[in-house]
């Protein structure tokens, strides 16, 4: 008797079937990893880690200007990867308002962005998403219609002018603790759009 033999034939039939396992396993993960393709185009050349090439970061509203006219063109919309972190950009005002739409119920902001608005104590009415929004919007809703907000433009241009004007009046080259202006024409818009 032939041990080599016996012991070939013994590992010959589940080896075949671990092989036709793993080529099967091959096989699904690459359609599922094709099916999870968003439906815009992705910048391409992203590593692991550090994400796609930005040169300097003082460059990198630069380099998104060009991804942008480089992937945006076509959808309007593309992705890319820094550090880690995956961002969608909106070229169009028309896919900005079609995700807009989507707030604050099947789109919100990252949890991090969240949790930064909470620590500043900044976590008010207009900070509200998901179910704390949907109960507050009823105070809000009706001031925020587009026939309000085009009449607030005017306060807000009159105020602003008022705050440019003052500024300008302390000269282009001395420091300006510009927090009281800042607040005084907050307070004016409120109370000229109240």
């Amino acid at each position: 008797m032939n041990l080599n033999g016996s012991l070939q034939q013994y590992l010959l039939g589940p080896g075949l079937l671990a092989g036709t396992l793993l080529v099967a396993l091959a096989i699904t993960r690459r359609k599922r990893r094709q099916s999870d393709q968003p439906p815009w185009p992705k910048v391409p050349g992203a590593l692991p880690v550090v994400g796609n090439s930005i040169g300097k970061v003082e460059d990198l509203c630069v380099r998104i200007e060009e991804w942008a006219e480089k992937y945006g063109k076509e959808k309007g919309i593309f992705e890319f990867n820094l550090f880690g972190i995956r961002y969608i950009v909106c070229c169009t005002d028309e896919i900005a308002s079609e995700l807009e739409s989507q707030r604050p119920y099947n789109m919100q902001r990252i949890p991090q962005l969240n949790e930064a608005v909470k620590s500043i104590g900044a976590d008010g009415l207009f900070a509200a998403e998901g179910e704390v929004w949907k109960k507050d919007r009823r105070l809000v809703v009706p001031s925020l219609n587009r026939k309000n907000v085009k009449d607030y433009v005017a306060a807000v241009k009159v105020v602003s002018q008022r705050l440019v004007d003052t500024l300008e009046s302390h000269g282009y080259n001395n420091a300006i603790a510009v927090n009281n202006h800042i607040l005084s024409s907050t307070v004016d818009i409120i109370s000229l759009v109240a």
